[in-house]
């Protein structure tokens, strides 16, 4: 596999292009397909083993499930190598999983008011003790205990988030204007990503499907927002606990499977994208998948010998993730320099790796066809103007909130805005400030056992 890198090389040298870059697009080629099927292997076969051990999957993922075996099935089959059919169920999958996990961003407002008003129910006063005397210093050690400054970042974000939430509307808003700033010069996309992610955050975006694809969620929110927290009772508290629970825990089932699933339709469309190129050392991975297959149409328990070939595959995807990431540096070149000779077939063969490289990604849902204009540099504008927008979305929305709800969004808002600490200090009066503004005792013992939860959990 030290061929790649080799051929990479020589690109980066502008030497011998005529032989190099069709060399290269075939051997990175090679690559790629030949980690899609050894991934597909295995991830195909928990898969489907799961399914067959569980009858109590979602609907929702069987229809998904089904309709990929149907594909792979044609596929192995050659009777046909249907990208948009790929694609299609990839992107239908894509906007359910947007869908559920707006859900769950929306559940957890109603966690976060959960949480706070358990202790209402509970006997606290150790918990008051702990916060009296250790507490401030405990959570100040276990903020700074770590010399990465990327994970203090991450510390003082997860703090914030769970810290009462006092702020006025405008000092919050004035936050958000602050933040904004920090992004002035900054990619376009990267601006749209971190607005829409807020808003989904802060319960404002409600993507395509919301109302329609599971009802009982939406049913189950809607019973959420109407009742009155300050006078909920302890039956009524725990019965909607434990059905927030309940839905929430099936949402997270039908995430991870959908994850699962997508990995799979990821392999399953570099390989169809990659159809023309050799994958002769796929054999024991095609042979696992074909006997999987069979065993997902079937009523057949997955044949156990197959566990064997596994073995015969150990070190073969990480040997072929050395190749790729030692060689795959030099497709942005290759490229470039396809397109200076006219090479209009060696152009579209690059673009199409350019598509495999992200199917093949640690972003299981990485988006496939971008608008160029996210690249852009934003100016000054168009930064206050996405902060604007924000900000009359909020106003509009935080009117059908009440107190809580809108204490929840803040607070998970908060959690993802840059740093606004300039020294240690400012932290740990920002920490004393809020704890001391909560004139809710209960509330106050909640926050205060849940962040002493999170330190233990170092």
């Amino acid at each position: 596999m030290k061929e790649l890198t080799y051929v990479a090389s020589q690109i980066g040298k502008k030497k011998d292009l005529d032989k190099n870059l069709p060399e290269y697009y075939r051997r990175l080629a090679e690559n790629y397909k030949s980690l899609a099927f050894l991934k597909l292997s295995m991830n195909y076969y928990s898969l489907v083993d799961m399914v067959k051990d569980s009858d109590d999957k979602s609907s929702i993922f069987i229809n998904s499930y089904e309709s990929f075996n149907k594909i792979l099935d044609n596929i192995i089959k050659k009777q046909s190598v249907d990208l948009s059919a790929i694609e299609n169920l990839r992107n239908q999958i894509t906007s359910n999983m947007l869908v559920i996990v707006q859900y769950v961003e929306n559940l957890s407002v109603y966690e976060y008011v959960f949480n706070r008003v358990e202790y209402r129910f509970k006997d606290y006063s150790d918990v008051e003790n702990y916060y009296q005397n250790y507490f401030t210093n405990d959570l100040m050690h276990y903020i700074l205990s770590d010399k990465d400054n990327t994970v203090i970042r991450s510390k003082i974000s997860e703090v914030v988030g769970q810290l009462p939430m006092r702020l006025s509307r405008n000092k919050f808003y004035e936050y958000l204007r602050d933040a904004y700033t920090l992004y002035r010069g900054a990619n376009i996309g990267t601006i749209d990503d971190m607005s829409d992610s807020i808003r989904s955050s802060a319960s404002i975006k409600k993507p395509e499907g919301y109302e329609t694809l599971i009802p009982e969620c939406v049913s189950l929110l809607e019973k959420l927002s109407a009742v009155d927290y300050d006078k909920i009772g302890e039956e009524e508290f725990a019965g909607l606990s434990a059905e927030s629970k309940t839905v929430s825990d099936r949402l997270i089932e039908l995430s991870d499977d959908y994850v699962l699933l997508t990995m799979l339709i990821n392999d399953l469309y570099t390989i169809a994208l990659l159809a023309q190129v050799d994958d002769a050392e796929s054999e024991i991975s095609k042979e696992i998948i074909e006997a999987t297959l069979k065993s997902a149409l079937s009523r057949e328990e997955i044949d156990e010998s197959l566990l064997d070939k596994f073995v015969l595959l150990e070190g073969s995807q990480e040997r072929i993730n050395v190749s790729i990431e030692s060689g795959s540096y030099a497709l942005d070149d290759a490229k470039a320099l396809a397109e200076e000779k006219g090479l209009t077939d060696l152009i579209s063969a690059f673009e199409t790796l350019y598509k495999v490289s992200l199917l093949q990604t640690d972003s299981t849902f990485a988006t496939l066809n971008t608008d160029p204009k996210r690249n852009e540099i934003s100016d000054n504008a168009y930064v206050e103007k996405a902060c604007q927008d924000l900000i009359d979305d909020f106003k509009t929305m935080f009117e059908s909130k009440n107190q809580y709800e809108r204490r929840a969004i803040m607070s998970a808002v908060f959690a993802q805005l840059p740093i606004f600490f300039n020294k240690v200090d400012d932290i740990q009066n920002y920490i004393n400030f809020s704890l001391i503004q909560c004139s809710d005792e209960a509330e106050k013992a909640a926050v205060v056992d849940l962040l002493k939860s999170i330190m233990d959990q170092q």
